[in-house]
């Protein structure tokens, strides 16, 4: 979750969109812990399939 590397950031990010179907509550909780930490990249790609507003939530905290 703290990898520089653009791919690696992708790729969890897919990772976790494709989870997100079949866990959503799961991926929710892990995205939330994590929103303030991981990358913007990775928060990109996990809400990709989310609905817009729905998918705010998951922004860093200022």
């Amino acid at each position: 979750m703290l990898d520089d590397s653009e791919y690696v950031q992708k790729g969890i990010g897919t990772l976790l969109r494709g989870l997100w179907k079949k866990y959503p509550a799961q991926i929710e909780d892990f995205l939330m812990e994590w929103k303030d930490q991981c990358s913007r990249l990775i928060i990109q790609y996990s809400t990709e399939k989310m609905d817009k507003e729905y998918r705010k939530k998951f922004r860093k905290s200022k």
